[in-house]
């Protein structure tokens, strides 16, 4: 018989995701996953997102866009999403799109034109061709997504917004509800420095990942539990983490593991 190839490996989720705080590419979470697994990783993931912005990013919810002054037959136009699922910290953010059947690019600047930080600035979609214009209204916002629902998925969200148990369930839920394939693993919120034990915050992302593991059994892997260890505090201790959240590169590595080896275990 031929021998099947593994599926390839869709990374969602936000800053954690991308691996920030390393010092390379190649002491990325996703570079790591790559290199244990030998298989091919696609990473859609943006910093600062909370996950009902990962959901909508990867076509999990509904999303539609208000086009107050239409879509143009050419070029760029000001759009108000229902979602803002591009909103974050960092770079300037950029998404291929649908908006009412046109193909283009949502995108949304964080900073003002003299470089400083500015979320509030308005989301921009850009046409990738000249075609009729269309009157302005609302219109649905599609998300291609190509083969990605069918790849072994990894998830990892709700850091951004981990006192909102119901949503951060609801969300994670949503986007396995798209997916094309039962092979998807949902990964724990972590905490970090001053979210120790005794804490609201230790509280709140405690019960988040209980609700998680509530939901999703045995695909949820506590990649927290394996960061913290014997931690007296019980959060991700310093040695681990590169700022007060993000992981350094011994935590990228570590957390790496802690996913191929649930994927091992679920024979994934």
């Amino acid at each position: 018989m031929p021998v099947v190839a593994p599926s390839p490996i869709w990374m969602i989720g936000d800053s954690l995701t991308i691996g920030a705080g390393a010092t390379s590419e190649a002491t990325r979470i996703y570079t790591h996953v790559r290199t244990l697994t030998g298989r091919t990783v696609v990473v859609d993931a943006q910093g600062g997102t909370t996950s009902t912005a990962i959901a909508a990013r990867v076509g999990a919810l509904p999303v539609t866009v208000a086009a107050p002054g239409g879509l143009p037959q050419s070029g760029s136009v000001e759009v108000i999403p229902s979602v803002r699922l591009l909103d974050g910290a960092g770079n300037d953010r950029r998404l291929t799109v649908t908006v009412g059947g046109v193909t283009g690019t949502l995108v949304h600047s964080n900073h003002n034109p003299d470089g400083s930080l500015n979320a509030a600035q308005p989301y921009v979609f850009q046409r990738a061709a000249a075609g009729a214009a269309i009157n302005p209204g609302v219109y649905p916002l599609a998300v291609p997504l190509g083969e990605r629902p069918t790849h072994t998925t990894i998830i990892w969200a709700g850091r951004n917004n981990y006192a909102q148990t119901d949503t951060v369930v609801q969300d994670v839920r949503a986007i396995v509800a798209t997916l094309k394939t039962p092979r998807y693993i949902v990964l724990s919120v972590l905490n970090g420095r001053g979210e120790v034990r005794g804490t609201n915050a230790h509280a709140a992302i405690q019960r988040t990942n209980v609700a998680l593991a509530s939901a999703f059994g045995e695909r949820f892997v506590d990649v927290r539990a394996a960061l913290v260890g014997t931690a007296a505090d019980d959060t991700v201790p310093e040695a681990l983490r590169f700022d007060g959240i993000h992981l350094n590169d011994a935590g990228q590595l570590l957390a790496a593991q802690t996913v191929v080896g649930a994927l091992k275990r679920l024979n994934y």
